[in-house]
């Protein structure tokens, strides 16, 4: 894991509003579901070597409180994303990732267990009793490099 002062950058996606809690169980799971929904919408509007985001906004509290989801790609347009979401029950949202310090946490591996791994570590890290860092819980994202990197900035004091 590494430090990184991070730029503010907007992104453009399908959003859901969700807890951690509800992602233990398939039945009431959101997160898994909008991914799907996004390949299967816009999986012809982006590359296989487009990035791809999870953005983490609008938290309620802490790890245990309702957040946004918002997942994106670079490139894609609000226009784009209203018109094949036309016909959908998702909702889109401009995001803002806001611009500071980030905690960067990488892997590569096969997803989804990789990032499912990923997301452990940082709970396990924020966790620790001797942990070092100060999470803000403002906006947090995941970015997919490739199939099979990706790395997960958490906002830090």
């Amino acid at each position: 894991m590494r430090i990184e002062n991070i730029d503010a950058f907007n992104l453009v996606g399908m959003k859901v509003r969700t807890k951690n809690l509800l992602e233990l169980t398939p039945a009431t799971a959101k997160v898994a579901p909008l991914w799907d929904e996004f390949h299967r919408i816009c999986g012809s509007l982006i590359s296989t070597s487009t990035k791809l985001y999870g953005a983490y906004t609008a938290y309620e509290s802490d790890v245990s409180g309702e957040f946004d989801l918002v997942v994106s790609a670079d490139g894609l347009s609000l226009e784009t994303l209203q018109t094949v979401l036309n016909l959908t029950e998702y909702s889109h949202q401009s995001v803002n990732i806001e611009a500071g310090k980030y905690l960067i946490f990488s892997a590569k591996g096969k997803m989804p267990q990789t990032i499912i791994q990923l997301w452990g570590e940082v709970w396990r890290y924020f966790n620790a009793y001797d942990c070092e860092h100060v999470r803000l819980y403002k906006t947090d994202f995941e970015c997919y490099k490739s199939e099979t990197e990706v790395e997960i900035a958490i906002g830090i004091e």
